[in-house]
């Protein structure tokens, strides 16, 4: 989520500004609802329109109450063909507003359903256009791949039997014995490390070939990684307790919440430069700027000269001076003064 922030657009950093001032961490589908709605309301250029590989409709007209139809007549939705709302302002397509989801009436018939996976695709294809203007394409087509392992709340272990998942496994005399789902048992045949993402590795994984299955144990990862894990009807969001970032990122399948793998690079927000970052956060310390940036946690000083400016203080004048003005104007003492601890004098 930190990583989509850093890469919007300047027009978009005091929303940015409010989101990480916030006291609680937002989930990732509020983030992206929320600059959803606020990329809904811009203009976009006329060219972006006719462009066949633009996964998500955009509309350079609102359809507001200024438009070409008559005044009598109310606006139509193309997506629910329902009276008094468009498509950009559909709750059925783009989901229920979460400041107005608390003041929903009690008529269950008439509320908007929750949206479609494809749906859920693509506002997350359209927050990553939002990210960078000049690589839109390279953003939408940005997608996410079901990945092999399977979050199991079932799970008291680690369990793998793809020997190619292991970044490194040992065997050892005194191995466990696993229980199957089918109540049958089998002695695991090796313990190892696997890296299903590079922020979310895996230590004590049991090697069992007999187990078709890739499983995440759901209680021991939040114990040896200190993470939050936030389920939805379509997403699952692994959170580090102490940061906020986001380290994992699910999808459900046929009734499993599988862990995504990303099947190509986001290029709209791949930075590497710590001060662009470091700005960009609103110029934090070096410890506050390591936190909410973990992989800067190496660097050992920021050389940024506003910080410096701004944190500078004058040295005072001596006081007293060797030389002497022997006639008017030969010796002026200049000073500087602010700012002033009272607001009014």
């Amino acid at each position: 989520m930190v990583l989509t922030l850093i890469g919007l657009r300047p027009d978009l950093e005091p929303v940015r500004d409010q989101i990480l001032g916030s006291s609680s961490v937002p989930s990732l589908d509020d983030v992206f609802a929320r600059l959803l709605r606020i990329s809904s309301t811009q203009t976009l250029p006329s060219d972006s329109i006719s462009d066949s590989s633009v996964l998500v409709s955009h509309t350079t007209s609102r359809g507001g109450r200024s438009g070409n139809r008559g005044r009598g007549q109310r606006p139509h939705c193309t997506y629910c063909n329902k009276l008094g709302h468009t498509r950009d302002r559909c709750y059925q397509l783009h989901g229920r507003p979460p400041r107005t989801a608390h003041v929903a009436q009690s008529s269950d018939s008439q509320l908007p359903q929750p949206p479609s996976s494809s749906a859920s695709q693509a506002s997350q294809a359209s927050v990553a256009s939002v990210a960078q203007p000049g690589n839109a394409s390279a953003c939408l087509t940005h997608t996410s791949s079901l990945g092999p392992w399977i979050l199991d709340s079932g799970a008291s272990d680690h369990i793998s039997g793809n020997k190619d998942l292991f970044s490194s496994i040992t065997t050892t005399s005194a191995l466990p014995t696993v229980t199957l789902a089918n109540g049958s048992q089998t002695v695991a045949k090796g313990i190892g490390l696997a890296l299903p993402l590079p922020s979310l590795p895996l230590t004590s994984v049991l090697y069992t070939p007999e187990c078709p299955f890739n499983l995440i144990s759901i209680s021991k990862i939040t114990r040896t990684l200190n993470c939050s894990i936030t389920f939805s009807d379509k997403f699952v969001t692994l959170q580090d307790r102490s940061t906020g970032k986001t380290i994992g990122i699910g999808r459900e399948s046929q009734g499993l919440y599988h862990l995504t793998s990303d099947s190509s690079p986001a290029v709209c927000i791949s930075t590497d430069a710590p001060l662009l970052i470091h700005s960009r956060l609103g110029h934090p310390s070096l410890s506050k700027f390591q936190k909410m940036v973990p992989r800067f946690s190496t660097l050992s000083s920021l050389s940024c000269e506003s910080c410096q400016l701004g944190k500078h203080t004058r040295v005072s004048f001596p006081k007293r001076l060797n030389n002497r003005a022997k006639s008017p104007f030969e010796l002026v003492h200049t000073d500087v003064w602010g700012p002033c601890r009272l607001r009014l004098l």
